[in-house]
């Protein structure tokens, strides 16, 4: 029954696949005056500026690629397997969120999101030992610098790697279901 009322939706409001497509940017945008976020754009530090533009690109072309397909039949296919995908990703990107990004309470704005690594350094084994990821980066620090001083910076990088793929994955899904779904109806 859920479903029937998500096909009508995504059928009957075309502009769904292009809102989609341009969250990345309207996310990254938000993030820039409002720092309580990460759902709509993860913390990706020195790369996220420079990911906004490919992010928008993938998602509006994987919304594009359903036209392709010649049979109403092979759509519909397309747009279950595209909402499981779909759903698969977005677990994955809510585990890497609770996973590497820590937010910080900050006198003078608030909370803050950061993403961290997996793999602490021997600095911050040392001085850190038994503190938790949010009071290790209340005393160190905010910026990239500080970070990638308290965790790997290998580590930093792939968190922040996989944060971007997981999320470009769930829109670029939801596109491609959204898609498909107006080409099998």
């Amino acid at each position: 029954m859920m479903w029937e009322h998500v096909k009508n939706f995504v059928s009957k409001f075309p502009l769904f696949r292009v809102i989609v497509a341009a969250l990345p940017l309207i996310g990254f945008l938000v993030s820039r005056k409002i720092q309580s976020v990460p759902l709509l754009w993860p913390p990706l530090g020195g790369i996220e500026v420079y990911a906004v533009g490919p992010a928008v690109a993938v998602v509006a072309a994987f919304g594009k690629l359903p036209s392709l397909f010649r049979t109403k039949g092979t759509a519909k296919s397309a747009a279950f397997a595209g909402a499981l995908l779909a759903l698969v990703s977005l677990f994955a990107y809510g585990a890497f969120l609770s996973k590497y990004v820590v937010s910080v309470e900050t006198p003078n704005n608030g909370i803050q999101y950061r993403t961290i690594g997996s793999q602490r350094t021997a600095e911050a084994l040392r001085m850190f030992p038994g503190y938790s990821d949010a009071r290790i980066l209340e005393i160190a620090g905010l910026n990239d610098a500080d970070i990638e001083r308290m965790w790997t910076p290998s580590s930093v990088r792939r968190a922040r790697i996989e944060l971007l793929v997981s999320y470009m994955l769930c829109l670029t899904f939801i596109n491609f279901a959204a898609g498909s779904q107006v080409r099998a109806s």
